[in-house]
Formats: structure tokens, sequence, C-alpha cells
């Protein structure tokens, strides 16, 4: 007995190729752009005020007589 059965059509069922894009595709590559955009804005962020202090800085002089 011989089973009638498309490699081609197997194939293209298994790579998802047959398929037609369909919106969820573009849902997941919005939500992969965000979160990586996210994600660089936070770092940004981070680096930026990594850096800072919010201590004050004090500026010295020599003691002068005056008025």
């Amino acid at each position: 007995m011989k089973a009638n059965t498309n490699p081609d059509s197997d194939v293209a069922r298994t790579l998802k190729i047959d398929q037609p894009h369909g919106y969820g595709r573009w849902v997941k590559r919005l939500i992969v752009v965000a979160l990586v955009v996210i994600a660089a804005i936070a770092g940004v962020v981070i680096w930026r005020t990594s850096g800072k202090s919010n201590t004050p800085q004090y500026k010295t002089e020599e003691v002068r007589r005056g008025d």
C-alpha cells in the first residue's frame, strides 16, 4: 500500500511557508521593537545619571581681612 502524500506540501507545512502572514506576526515584532527601545532608553538614562552625585560642591579660598 502506497500513501498519497506530497512531500512538497509536508515541507511547506513544516516550515510554515504555505500559511499567510497574519496580524500576530506584526504584533510580536512590534512588541520586540518596543522592548528594545525601552531598554535602550533605560540604559541611556542610567548611564547619564550614574556619574552625577547630589552632594554639594564647596569652593574654598584663602582667608583675607577686609571690610
